[in-house]
């Protein structure tokens, strides 16, 4: 059976999502086949950024564990057990970050609402509203 052939560029954007956490680390030719090996297993590349965002994002390997030992290497994520597991950690995150962001939005659409419909006050109708602000602390300060 002929080996399955992947893009070079396929390979780049996993580990360039590996290379968010790590900005150090250089593409070797061991973490090129770890990659590659996964992608010939079928797995996608939106799938193996997805399990790099699991692993960062899984509080054992971020270590909390009885070790007190961060596992975040490629290797850790890229191993044929591993990957599914934090493919789904990788997703619950997107989608509760979706959920978030969406929540964000519709705050922002509602507080432009808000000043949209709030009156517009002229310079005049401000000083007045001050002056009165004023006065009203005055008497509340018995001056």
């Amino acid at each position: 059976m002929a080996k399955q052939i992947v893009q070079a560029e396929d390979v780049a954007d996993v580990f360039d999502a590996h290379v968010k956490y790590h900005p150090r680390e250089k593409l070797t030719k061991k973490k090129r086949d770890l990659i590659r090996n996964r992608l010939r297993d079928g797995y996608s590349v939106d799938d193996l950024c997805m399990a790099i965002l699991g692993i960062h994002n899984t509080p054992h390997n971020l270590g909390d564990n009885d070790r007190k030992t961060k596992y975040l290497g490629l290797h850790v994520s890229m191993r044929s057990e591993n990957v599914d597991r934090f493919i789904e950690t990788g997703e619950e995150l997107f989608e509760k970050r979706e959920e978030e962001m969406k929540v964000k939005q519709r705050r922002q659409a509602a507080m432009q609402l808000q000043r949209k419909a709030a009156p517009k006050l002229t310079m005049e109708q401000r000083e007045r509203e001050a002056a009165e602000f004023r006065e009203m602390v005055k008497r509340e300060l018995g001056k």
